[in-house]
């Protein structure tokens, strides 16, 4: 029984990569989020992300709203890399005189390797 307690428990922290895993302790993320509107103008605004917690879901709120400066989570950095364009149309749903959205997600490992930034432009339909 001890070893099938120690193999369940054992196996995730030996993999090299997710949630429960070695390098979730060893290898911690970093992650920041910078949104730009357009409107009418040629100077962006930026978007301060606490203006959307309004519109933003329990656990949506926990992982954006805080991404103003940079903050641990490779789990939310992960999924936040996946929703950009989400977020941008949210911010195109807002306000009828934005144009398009700009959304860099920046993210850094606490080891110093290379910053990886994903940067997503967003047309706003109208």
């Amino acid at each position: 029984m001890l070893a099938v307690a120690v193999a369940i428990l054992g196996v995730p922290w030996l993999s090299p990569a997710g949630v429960g895993s070695w390098s979730m302790f060893a290898a911690p993320v970093e992650y920041r989020l910078d949104v730009a509107a357009w409107d009418a103008g040629p100077v962006p605004r930026r978007v301060p992300l606490r203006s959307l917690r309004p519109h933003l879901g329990f656990d949506a709120r926990r992982v954006i709203t805080p991404a103003d400066e940079y903050v641990v989570g490779e789990t939310n950095a992960a999924l936040l890399a996946g929703g950009l364009d989400d977020l941008a149309s949210l911010v195109c749903a807002l306000s009828a005189d934005t144009r398009q959205v700009r959304v860099v997600l920046r993210r850094r490992h606490l080891d110093h390797t290379a910053p990886t930034v994903r940067d997503e432009t967003h047309a706003c339909p109208r």
